[in-house]
């Protein structure tokens, strides 16, 4: 967990040595790290996976949008 690989385990003198540690351990985490739920595999690999060549298309939150609209006719 991010308390043990991190928190617990330094001890910082400023944030900028917290944001340095907290990187590599995400960097870890992400790129490298087996997941169990992802079939022990790190979740930057299963996303380029199961990715299928899928494209970034905004979905419609009609809840949202009705309330931005509301919003900004007042």
């Amino acid at each position: 967990s991010y308390r043990r690989g991190v928190l617990n385990k330094y001890i910082f003198e400023t944030i900028e040595q917290v944001r340095v540690q907290t990187q590599i351990w995400m960097d870890d985490y992400n790129h490298f790290r087996p997941h169990d739920a992802l079939g022990k595999i790190p979740p930057v690999k299963y996303a380029e996976i199961n990715s299928n060549g899928a494209s970034s298309i905004r979905i419609k939150n009609n809840k949202f949008d009705n309330i931005r609209n509301l919003s900004s006719s007042n």
